[in-house]
Formats: structure tokens, sequence, C-alpha cells
């Protein structure tokens, strides 16, 4: 079995050298042809990119200094993660379900560092980064969908709006960067559909979709599939975990505390069931209406370090959501329901990738019904299939109702969750403020 798997492995190569050669041209073509949308990617990643900036800015230093952090933002390790971004030699343990965090967090990092950034501005610079690309590929994916560039704009604007992005964009945690790679693999499926993505490609798409955390490969290997043979299909993925095996071995060199990834499942099981999710209405509503519309964050109790309290989302009642969040959120769903109708029921030439989203977000919500304590804590691995399938909903008759719904929705949203982030964020840094002065004292 080995032997033949290899053997057909080695048999590809020659075809994908030539793909490649044959592409070459085509790829030139391409990019004269995509110049306009290029450029507008390019402006969304910058434009997106400094308003993350500030939003990053004020995260209150306390959150990930390892001397005074107590797991406060709903349930994240910034004071685990925000040292993989600075030293090679931090605790990289949890390279077992997020595979190459340690080289695709630390390397760019230090790039900036080497430059001559401080070791703050050259966090705030990866995570504006970040979030300027996500934007600029979750545009991408609505132009491959078939969106004309003013209704992708509109999109995308969602997207940078939603409370999954205000939240977890700004902070130094794996869900960012899980967030961008998990998109880029859904991205190159409405390519894929077209049969203009090389193997060798799809290969590499399906490596960027595991990157960051094991359960998202599923976004790599259901847009393999959608797009290829089974058969194809498999041969393509097993060169996909064999680049990935190839490049954890390089970070394993690099990075000496990363273990290897296999999850330790008596730990992970501790998350199955958890009592802290609550209930079936709790982790519905997490699931699909607070990754879009933050309510008010309450300060819970912290049992661990009592000084400091705990920010959750996973009981909080609707009616703690802000008119403005309430009133975005119900013109987002009613996008959303038509366009995950229109994927199941009419998706047209985006057959293929549509089926792709709809059983990633199945998965997704199957996964977090389950496991999980903060539903919230995991909102961007699944929140990108939501709005490409949101998406659909132009691409048919009543474009310009849905249209119109997506543009009045963005201020609500923005406005909505970006006021509470600042509040959030305020509040914790007069807290952290107070603790400091009494320690003084």
């Amino acid at each position: 079995m080995l032997r033949r798997i290899l053997g057909e492995i080695v048999n590809d190569i020659p075809d994908t050298r030539l793909t490649l050669s044959q592409n070459l041209g085509r790829f030139k073509a391409w990019l004269v042809a995509s110049r306009t949308d290029l450029g507008l990617a390019f402006m969304i990643s910058l434009l997106v990119g400094a308003g993350y900036w500030f939003l990053a800015s004020q995260i209150p230093l306390a959150l990930i200094d390892p001397n005074r952090d107590a797991w406060v933002w709903f349930e994240a390790d910034l004071i685990r993660v925000h040292p993989v971004m600075l030293d090679r030699y931090a605790n990289n343990y949890r390279t077992n379900v997020h595979p190459l965090q340690a080289i695709i967090m630390y390397t760019p990092t230090k790039a900036l560092i080497v430059a001559g950034l401080s070791e703050r501005l050259a966090v705030l610079g990866v995570l504006s980064a970040t979030a300027g690309l996500w934007s600029a590929t979750l545009f991408g994916g609505f132009r491959g969908l078939g969106l004309p560039r003013f209704d992708a704009v509109v999109f995308t604007a969602l997207g940078a709006v939603s409370s999954a992005a205000i939240f977890w964009m700004p902070v130094p945690e794996v869900h960012a960067f899980a967030g961008l790679t998990v998109t880029i693999a859904l991205v190159f499926g409405t390519l894929m559909q077209r049969g203009t993505i090389p193997p060798i490609l799809q290969s590499i798409s399906s490596v960027i979709a595991f990157s960051m955390t094991i359960t998202n490969w599923m976004a790599g290997i259901l847009t393999v599939l959608a797009c290829n043979s089974y058969k194809r299909a498999f041969r393509i993925l097993v060169d996909g975990f064999a680049i990935a095996t190839v490049i954890f071995t390089l970070q394993r060199i690099a990075f000496p505390r990363s273990d290897f990834f296999i999850p330790r499942l008596k730990s992970e099981f501790a998350y199955v069931l958890h009592d802290l999710a609550g209930g079936p209405l709790d982790k519905i509503r997490a699931f699909f209406a607070y990754t879009i519309a933050i309510p008010e964050v309450p300060f819970l109790d912290n049992p661990v370090f009592p000084e400091w309290m705990r920010l959750s989302v996973q009981f909080s009642p609707v009616q703690t959501l802000a008119w403005v969040g309430l009133a975005g959120l119900v013109l987002w769903a009613i996008v959303f329901i038509t366009g995950l109708a229109r994927a199941i029921l009419t998706p047209g030439p985006n057959a293929p990738v549509a089926q792709a989203l709809l059983l990633y977000l199945l998965f997704e919500g199957m996964l977090h019904f389950f496991y999980g304590d903060e539903t919230f804590l995991y909102s961007m691995s699944y929140v990108p299939a939501m709005f490409l399938l949101a998406g659909f909903s132009v691409l048919g008759k009543g474009r310009l109702f849905f249209l119109v719904s997506a543009v009045i929705a963005v201020p609500f949203l923005a406005y909505n969750n970006i006021s509470e982030f600042l509040r959030v964020t305020s509040d914790l840094q007069a807290h952290a403020d107070a603790l400091l002065q009494a320690a003084s004292n």
C-alpha cells in the first residue's frame, strides 16, 4: 500500500511540472486581467490593517504579561501564545493541535524585529497584517464566487466588522492566524472548481488549512474532494500531508520545544460536553449569532485568579444585545439564510465549492456542539465559511434587496462590535491600573 502511494506521488511529479510550465503564461495573463481586483485587495488590506493596528494597540499589556494575566479573554491562551511570537525557545507544546504555529507566528514577527521594530510594534504589525490579508483573501473568495466588485467589497466589510474578527484579530492568539489559513483554503476552492489549480498547489492549500489547527484541515480536505475525483483527491491530500510533515520536521529543528501534531486525547476529551459550554441553545446562539454581533460582555468571577475577571458570552441572553447590534444581526440573518438556501438549492457553477462550504460549516457546527467551553473562542475557524455562503444571496433574484441589507448591516455591526471592544479593553486597562496601584501601595 505504501509503495503504491509513493509510486503515485512520484508519477505525479512530471505531470505537475508540465502543468506548471503550461500554466505560466496563463498565470501572467490572469495577473493582467485581475489587476483591478488585485489593486482593490491591496487597498482593502491596507485600510483594514490600519484599523486593526488601532484595535490591537488597545489590548492592555497586562493580558499578555505571564505574571498577571489569568485567562481573561474568552478562555484564550494569550500568555502562552504571545511568547511564541517572540521566542524561538518558547513552550510550543500546543503544536500537537496547532501544528505549524511556531514557524508561522514567530518568523514574520522576528523579521520585523530584525528590521528595527520593538517587540511590541512587531507584534502589532503582524496582527494588523494578518487582519489585512484575511480581508483581502475574503474579497478574493467573493470574486471567485462571481460577485461583482462592489458586492464583494460590501461583504468583505461585513466580515471585517463582525464580532469574531473584531475580538480575535487584534489579540496574539492562534485563532487570528487560523482564520486566515482556513480562508485561504476555502478561497482556493473557488479556483479549484474551474480546474485551473495544479495538483501541487492544491496540496499546499490543504497544508495551509491544516497548519494552524488540525480540525481546520477539513476545509482543505473538502475543497480538494469537491473539485477532484476521489483517487486524485487522495493523492493530492497524501502529498499535502507529506509536505506538512517535512515542514514540521524543519520546525522541530528550529523550535526545539515543539510537539508532534498528535493531540493528547485525554486532555482534549476534557473539553467534550464541558459544563461551562451550557446547553444546545447556548452553543447554537454563540455559534451563529455572537460571531456576528457581540452582546454586552459580562465580567464574570475568575475562580482561579480572584483578583481578575473572566470574559464570556456563552450564557449571555440575546436581550443584552444593543439595538444597533440586534438590527445588524437581523439584517445579517436575512442575507445569510438566503445565501445558505441558494447554496443548497441553486448553487449554479459554484456547486463544488458550495458543497465544500456547506459540509465544512456542518462539520464545525457538530464539532463545537460537543467540544469546547467557549464557542466564541473558535469562531474564526468557521466564520469565513458563513461569509462566503452569505455571498450566494446576491447571486440570483433580488440581488439589490440583499445587497442593500448587507450595506445597512455594516455600520450597525461596526458600531456595536467596536464600541463593545473599546468598552471591554478600557475597563480591563482600568482594572490592571488599579491592581498595579494597589501593589505599589
